[in-house]
C-alpha cells in the first residue's frame, strides 16, 4: 500500500462503478492508491477516469505518442 496521508477507501467498500478503474489501475501499476483516495469524491473520480484520461488523454486527434511525451514532460517538472 502506498505511504499516502490521504484517507482511501478499500476495494471491498468501492461504489461497484469504480471497482473496473480500480481492477485496471491495480493491474497496471500494482497500486490503486489513485482510485481509492479520489473515490472520496466520486464526481471528481468520474471526471478524471471518464472525461480527462478517457476522453482527452485516450481519445481526440492529437497521436498518443506526443500525449505522451507530454505527460512525461510534465512529470519531470514537477517532481
Amino acid at each position: 500500500m502506498a505511504d499516502t496521508p490521504l484517507e482511501r477507501i478499500p476495494r471491498d467498500r468501492l461504489p461497484e462503478e469504480f471497482h473496473l478503474a480500480w481492477d485496471t489501475l491495480n493491474r497496471l501499476t500494482g497500486e490503486p492508491a489513485f482510485v481509492e483516495a479520489f473515490a472520496l469524491n466520486p464526481p471528481m473520480l468520474d471526471f478524471v477516469m471518464n472525461r480527462f484520461y478517457a476522453g482527452i488523454f485516450f481519445g481526440g486527434n492529437v497521436d498518443q505518442r506526443y500525449k505522451q511525451l507530454a505527460r512525461l514532460k510534465l512529470s519531470q517538472l514537477h517532481g
